[in-house]
């Protein structure tokens, strides 16, 4: 998208015939009268969003697993993602129709299997130093070049498959909870089977309301939409003009996604509240030139409702220095609880879970390990727990307990916007349930300030054998969160 979106909208825009030039009829919205429409949109409720444009195209290789990985941390709430088909039918996420610009790979995306594409280094040509994609560098400026192909190892906690072109199925899988901004690639009809097979894998992933499809083609849109009238859709191009001249309900859709500037006019003003009056949510594209602390601040001075950013970490701190953006009503999924067993020796617990993205707070807070005998083996609500050296806008938050001489059991507790830690040792001896010999499940729980947090993970073992690893994944979540 952005400075090529941009581009694509003034053409598109030009070959439109409007009743009248496209600035006179920005300009009489300032006294238009737009009706309040009463449409279920849920995305109303959600703003101000931090919207990942490709993962975040300035900051990591851009539409890689490694780039989606890595954006939540940094306080992003919306993934944006644009879709093709591959030769055999499979919908890979990848912004241009060729490979040239971003792979080590020349031609059609079409032009290919996914497992040719499968083959490719998809941060081939993505480097730190010029923010994004450039093909301007030497050699060892490319940052993660030789990852996906085998030839550099990954960086710890990836995979070589985090740095190649990946299938929206997978992105699916891997953030079946976190809102998504899809872009259908292409123009119709050619662009019409990624539309039906996207239709398809989001329905036979149920999501509806919590993702919103894009196209700048009209057809694109209708097309998908006949195909799913349920999943929440954003207007092309050409019903985006006929609103700004005349607006009015648009109850197929739930909101806009627009450029900043349009041929020389500032859209910010001329359509936010008229969307606004009409239950649609508006948010903006900008230029990578634009992407200041001054830009942001405007826009959501004007009452934007979303940004979506090559610059997610810059347009995070600006969202906090004005009091936060969007969170997550309820934490996302606990993606891994550990529970170690050596012997008599130690007990290593670790939980992790994607969670809002607000400093906590200590109050009530509450962590164990409970084996089926019921045992609590590290309660870390004991004790005095003392800030360690914390800035005043962090990526996280470290705490320590200063209650015991030795730390205690549990002595950190180390706190990212979207992750908890906490290593517990008992360094004497494991209660029976956890030692070697017949158990039937291991519980671990964190629960952080006045309900504010929560997650849970448990699953039954039969045996726990000197030394092995137990590894919970995919753990409902509570019934009832303390």
């Amino acid at each position: 998208m952005k400075s090529l979106k941009f581009r694509k909208m003034t053409a598109a825009a030009a070959s439109i015939s409007l009743p009248r030039p496209l600035a006179a009829a920005l300009t009489t919205l300032a006294v238009f009268a737009a009706p309040v429409v009463a449409q279920d949109n849920p995305w109303i409720d959600r703003r101000p969003l931090n919207i990942a444009h490709r993962g975040g195209a300035a900051e990591a290789p851009e539409h890689t697993l490694y780039a989606y990985k890595t954006a939540l941390p940094k306080g992003v709430t919306v993934l944006e993602i644009d879709v093709t088909l591959s030769l055999d039918g499979v919908l890979v996420v990848h912004h241009d129709l060729t490979l040239d610009r971003v792979t080590n790979g020349t031609g059609d995306v079409a032009a290919f299997t996914l497992k040719e594409l499968k083959a490719l280094d998809s941060a081939y040509w993505y480097s730190s130093v010029c923010e994004g994609t450039c093909n301007s560098q030497p050699a060892e400026d490319y940052d993660f070049r030789g990852v996906a192909t085998g030839d550099v190892p990954p960086p710890a906690g990836f995979s070589a498959n985090d740095f190649k072109i990946a299938t929206l199925k997978e992105v699916l899988k891997a953030f079946p909870d976190v809102l998504m901004s899809i872009e259908i690639k292409g123009v119709a009809p050619d662009s019409i089977p990624t539309a039906e097979a996207l239709a398809g894998l989001l329905r036979q992933y149920g999501r509806s309301t919590n993702v919103m499809i894009a196209s700048f083609n009209d057809a694109t849109t209708a097309a998908f939409k006949a195909y799913a009238p349920e999943i929440n859709t954003t207007p092309g191009l050409s019903e985006v003009v006929s609103f700004v001249s005349a607006p009015g309900p648009l109850p197929d859709h739930v909101a806009f996604q627009v450029p900043r500037t349009f041929s020389g006019t500032s859209v910010p003003p001329l359509i936010i509240d008229p969307a606004h009056a009409n239950n649609l949510s508006v948010y903006f594209f900008i230029d990578p030139s634009e992407e200041t602390d001054i830009v942001y601040n405007e826009l959501f001075d004007q009452g934007a409702d979303g940004i979506i950013t090559d610059r997610p970490t810059a347009l995070e701190a600006v969202l906090q220095s004005r009091g936060g953006g969007y969170l997550y009503r309820e934490p996302l999924p606990t993606t891994s609880a550990l529970v170690k067993s050596s012997g008599a020796l130690k007990v290593v617990a670790k939980t992790e879970t994607i969670l809002p993205i607000a400093p906590p707070t200590l109050t009530a807070t509450a962590f164990s390990v409970t084996s089926n005998g019921g045992e609590m083996l590290d309660p870390l609500s004991a004790g005095e727990w003392k800030v360690l050296g914390n800035p005043e806008s962090p990526s996280g938050w470290k705490y320590s307990n200063v209650a015991a001489p030795d730390g205690g059991p549990c002595k950190t507790l180390l706190i990212k916007r979207r992750s908890i830690k906490a290593i517990c040792k008992s360094l004497g001896t494991i209660p029976a349930p956890l030692a070697p010999g017949a158990n039937d499940a291991v519980e671990t729980s964190l629960a952080l300030g006045a309900n504010r947090y929560c997650a849970s993970a448990a699953a039954p073992h039969a045996v726990v054998k000197e030394g092995k690893l137990i590894k919970i994944k995919d753990a409902p979540a509570p019934a009832d969160c303390p």
